[in-house]
């Protein structure tokens, strides 16, 4: 398993323990898996303190948790999307798991046409688009909720990031398997 560029620590080696299990998949985690949600809590009271910072200590507060809950939401919709490409390929992940960074999706390392690898890559940033058009049409129809446009804009920036041509990228995967699709 090659490792993603997002991901710290070394998969190979590195020992898994389950830690759940939902949709027919295995969620593990690293040794480090701990550290995953303290920078989304990081990030969710620098969110805060970006577009709230003359508000009260109590708000500021609150606002840090939900910004918190629409990063790690936006981080799992990604895998979920995964999921659903992996359903539709006929072939879902084994596991999911929990890195220092994000999650990272398990197979189980056979090697498949390329349509399968590239439905499965397909699966996160599509899902994270919808989500994204999603939460800007619900927030043209609600109006101006700061919580649902950083959920739309999150879900967009993991859409561009994830689909860029970088080897261990969802659209570095792309790349790849069109280039193997051809000679299939």
């Amino acid at each position: 398993m090659s490792r993603p560029i997002y991901v710290v620590e070394n998969t190979d080696t590195a020992p898994r323990k389950k830690l759940f299990r939902f949709l027919g998949v295995d969620w593990m985690g690293t040794p480090y898996w701990w550290i995953s949600p303290l920078w989304i809590v990081g990030a969710g009271v620098g969110l805060a303190f970006w577009t709230h910072r003359d508000d009260t200590l109590m708000h500021l507060a609150t606002s840090s948790v939900l910004f918190a809950i629409v990063i790690a939401a936006t981080v799992f919709f990604h895998s979920f999307g995964h999921w659903i490409g992996g359903t539709i390929a006929g072939n879902i992940m084994t596991g999911n798991l929990l890195t220092a960074t994000v999650p990272m999706n398990v197979y189980d390392g056979k090697r498949y046409p390329s349509r399968i690898h590239f439905i499965r890559g397909l699966g996160g940033p599509l899902f994270n688009l919808f989500v994204a058009l999603c939460g800007y049409l619900i927030d043209y129809i609600l109006g101006g909720n700061v919580y649902i446009i950083a959920l739309a804009d999150l879900n967009l920036l993991f859409c561009v990031f994830s689909s860029l041509p970088i080897r261990s990228l969802d659209g570095g995967v792309f790349l790849r398997e069109l280039r193997n699709w051809r000679k299939e």
